[in-house]
C-alpha cells in the first residue's frame, strides 16, 4: 500500500465498510486550448470525502503491510476520511487496532476515537486507551500515538503498564516497540 494512491485506500475503506455515502464528483469545466496546451501531463488529484459504518459483526477494515508483512489491521464502527490534505486522513469511531511486532506477535488497542494518516500510517488514539499484549501485558494512557515509519507506541497521560509476569510501572508518558517489551516510562 506505500505506493497506492490516497483515493485508492480511502475508497478501499469505503469498500470494506459495506457502504458510504460519497457525492458524486462535479464534472470539470472543459479547459482553453492554451489551458491544456499548458498543464499536458500534469494531474490534479481530486478530493475525496467518504463516510462509511460497520457494524460489531461487520466493521470497516483497514490493513497496512509492508512487504509480505502485516503491519497493523484496524476494525472501526465508523468512519469519515478526506483527500483534501496532503496526509489523508482518517477520523475512526471505537477503533479496535491490532499491531504486529516484526515476529509477528500482536498487540491490541481500543479506545473511542483514533485519526490514521495515510502519508506516514501514523495513528493517533484518543478517550482512553487499553492495550493488551499476546504474553498478557496490559497498558493504559489517556492518547497512544504509532509511529509508522519507526513502528514505535508512545503513550501520555496516566500510563500504567502491567506486564505479563505481575510487575506494574507507572507515570506520565510511555514509548516503546509494539510487544511493549522494551519501553521506557517516564514521569
Amino acid at each position: 500500500m506505500m505506493n497506492v494512491d490516497k483515493r485508492v485506500l480511502l475508497l478501499t475503506l469505503v469498500i470494506a465498510a459495506g457502504c458510504a455515502h460519497a457525492p458524486a464528483p462535479e464534472p470539470a469545466p472543459e479547459p482553453s486550448a492554451s489551458a491544456s496546451a499548458s498543464s499536458a501531463g500534469a494531474s490534479t488529484p481530486v478530493p475525496v470525502h467518504v463516510e462509511g459504518a460497520g457494524s460489531g459483526t461487520t466493521p470497516a477494515v483497514l490493513t497496512y503491510t509492508k512487504g509480505n508483512r502485516k503491519i497493523y489491521v484496524v476494525r472501526s464502527l465508523a468512519f469519515t476520511a478526506d483527500t483534501e490534505t496532503s496526509a489523508g486522513v482518517a477520523t475512526l469511531d471505537q477503533p479496535h487496532i491490532t499491531f504486529f511486532d516484526r515476529n509477528g506477535s500482536p498487540t491490541i488497542a481500543d479506545a473511542p476515537h483514533a485519526t490514521v494518516e495515510e502519508r506516514d500510517h501514523t495513528i493517533v488514539m484518543t478517550g482512553g486507551v487499553t492495550t493488551q499484549t499476546a504474553d498478557g501485558g496490559k497498558m493504559t494512557c489517556d492518547v497512544l500515538r504509532y509511529d509508522g515509519s519507526a513502528e514505535l507506541l508512545h503513550g501520555r497521560g496516566h500510563v500504567v503498564l502491567r506486564t505479563g509476569n505481575g510487575l506494574v510501572l507507572g507515570g506520565d508518558r510511555i514509548d516503546g516497540d509494539v510487544h511493549l517489551g522494551r519501553v521506557r516510562i517516564t514521569r
